[in-house]
């Protein structure tokens, strides 16, 4: 039995929430030939998974290059993704780069919701 984008996507959420950002990674690059074959909303969630686990590591640069992967392979960045971003930043205390996300959020039309205050908010005060 060969696992599939959920099978994946599970486990690499699971490696994220728990703290191996090193497994959550390895794990998406065994399912990089997956995503060849899925969904737009498949991949969109793909790459959420992974930009989250980075994410919570606070590993901006990492969280970063998936979503600059993700947007050269045509995949549309949604919310979701921009909170990544934004909490990347906020693990690091790095809330100069989380107000360009932020803009850059703007600029793409997603409306801000009030996660994104909240993770926003989060950078500036522990920028204090």
């Amino acid at each position: 039995l060969e696992p599939n984008i959920i099978t994946y996507t599970s486990l690499i959420k699971a490696f994220g929430a728990s703290g191996q950002a090193d497994k959550a990674l390895a794990a998406f690059e065994g399912m990089r030939p997956t995503l060849v074959d899925a969904s737009t909303q498949g991949r969109q969630i793909a790459y959420q998974v992974i930009m989250a686990a980075c994410a919570r590591e606070g590993d901006y640069a990492t969280t970063r290059r998936f979503f600059v992967e993700m947007g050269d392979e045509g995949v549309p960045a949604d919310r979701g993704h921009y909170h990544s971003l934004l909490a990347a930043c906020a693990r690091s205390c790095d809330a100069e780069t989380a107000e360009q996300v932020f803009a850059f959020m703007l600029e793409a039309g997603l409306t801000p919701d009030v996660q994104s205050y909240t993770v926003l908010t989060s950078c500036m005060r522990n920028d204090l």
